[in-house]
Parts: structure tokens; sequence; C-alpha cells
């Protein structure tokens, strides 16, 4: 990125190489926050789909 040390893979020292840093330069930038609605969704489709399964075979 503009102004990272090329000889440095964590410029800022934040522990999150720059490549993989949305904010480089900032030590203070927290973490990306994963949205946790498509995890739920996620989840909860596949509690539909064993349950339908379950169903079908009637375990």
């Amino acid at each position: 990125g503009v102004d990272t040390d090329p000889n440095n893979p964590d410029t800022d020292g934040d522990g999150i190489k720059d490549g993989a840093d949305y904010a480089p330069l900032d030590p203070n930038a927290g973490g990306e926050q994963v949205p946790l609605l498509p995890v739920l969704a996620y989840a909860l489709l596949a509690l539909l789909l064993v349950l339908l399964a379950r169903r079908q075979l009637k375990i």
C-alpha cells in the first residue's frame, strides 16, 4: 500500500500483515467485524435440511 514499509510485513505493528490489514498505517484500527447474520442463516438452513431429511427417512 501507499506509505507502507516494503521491508516490514506489518508497518503499524498491530499484528496483522499489511496485505491483510484494511488500515495498514493505523495500529489502533480494530479488525474487520464479520457480520453474524449470514453465519446464523447458514446454520438455520443446515438445521432445516437435517430436520427435513430426518422426516423423509423417518429416523
